[in-house]
């Protein structure tokens, strides 16, 4: 019967041993696969940073080209009105050195200025508002991807945690096994001398 006791508390300890040693690698690989996780997160809001930034400076490249084919046309545009202008003097009768004719050119030449003005502004503004945009965004991505590259860390401590805390606990149910077998082992033995010292 005692064989039969050793052996199973023997088989006690080695299931406690085992279970721990399975539940401590479980638990490091579930922490080093939630930190691969937020890992690739965070390499992901990386990425989207640099395309971020990449597609905005390409938005304001193009707005930039858009605003000098607009300053473009408006320069073929006025130099149509130009031109009606001095066909429409000149069959009037209004001569070179008028004031109506100074007054005409210089309020075309004002208001095409203006016009470039304006196209330049909106082009910059726009420029700018697309940069600004994406540097915001690509702030709030960087933020994103350190966040996860703190919870992957993270998770790798606690799933590091968790399988020290099963090894010390599958440890202390083996103990408890051992200590609960000699407990029993000496009862045992103080019973059967008892025992024996009674038949004497």
């Amino acid at each position: 019967m005692v064989g039969w006791t050793i052996a199973g508390v023997c088989i006690a300890v080695g299931a406690a041993l085992t279970g721990a040693a399975v539940s401590a690698v479980s638990s490091y690989k579930q922490g080093k696969a939630q930190q691969k996780m937020n890992q690739y997160q965070a390499d992901v809001a990386n990425q989207q940073a640099v395309l971020a930034q990449r597609a905005a400076d390409q938005q304001s490249a193009l707005e930039q080209l858009k605003a000098q084919r607009e300053t473009k046309q408006l320069h073929r545009k006025y130099m149509v009105l130009e031109g009606i202008q001095k066909a429409a003097r000149a069959a009037s009768g209004v001569g070179g050195a008028s004031v109506t004719e100074g007054d005409i050119a210089t309020d075309t030449f004002r208001s095409k200025t203006l016009d470039e003005l304006a196209i330049r502004y909106n082009a910059d503004l726009k420029s700018w508002d697309l940069k600004q945009h994406a540097g915001l965004e690509k702030w709030g991505l960087s933020n994103q991807a350190n966040m996860y590259g703190m919870a992957g860390r993270y998770a790798m401590q606690a799933g590091q945690y968790a399988a020290a805390g099963s090894i010390i606990s599958g440890a202390g149910q083996a103990a408890n096994y051992g200590m609960s077998y000699s407990s029993y082992k000496g009862a045992n033995t103080t019973n059967t001398t008892k025992t024996t010292t009674n038949t004497y």
